[in-house]
């Protein structure tokens, strides 16, 4: 019977062994499984402002300069084929429409509707500009 007492002691120390193996594997298991999702997270926001964030923040900055210098010959240059090119490729097609009607309202202020001869105004520039340039010359 001392013999059967013996093996109960030995088998209960053995299972306490395992048991906090076991926790000590589990702990460890868990820290590996956040490190790796903290590195995998760090490599998507990496990709994510590469790939968006830079890109738009390019696309505003040029649409701001374009703004501020009322320059509408002007065209931003952000490439892609995704949402972000196609954006960008929509700002430059109304670029090229503001130009056009730019064109037609600087036409139609400087020439008579009915004859499409210059109006007064536009007469009195290009008079001055011609004598500006004989008065260089």
């Amino acid at each position: 019977m001392i013999n059967s007492n013996q093996d109960y002691c030995l088998t209960l120390g053995l299972s306490s062994d395992i048991y906090e193996l076991g926790q000590k594997q589990k702990i460890e298991t868990i820290l590996m499984v956040l490190v790796s999702l903290e590195i995998f997270l760090v490599i998507v926001m990496f990709s994510i402002k590469k790939t968006i964030i830079d890109r738009v923040e390019s696309l505003n900055r040029q649409v701001d300069q374009i703004t501020m210098s009322k320059e509408t010959q002007d065209r931003v240059g952000v490439e892609g084929t995704d949402e972000i090119g196609q954006l960008s490729n929509g700002i430059n097609a109304m670029l090229t429409e503001i130009e056009s009607m730019h064109m037609e309202v600087k036409k139609h202020a400087a020439t008579d509707e009915m004859t499409g001869v210059f109006n007064r105004r536009a007469g009195y520039n290009a008079l001055s500009m011609i004598l500006d340039k004989v008065e260089k010359t």
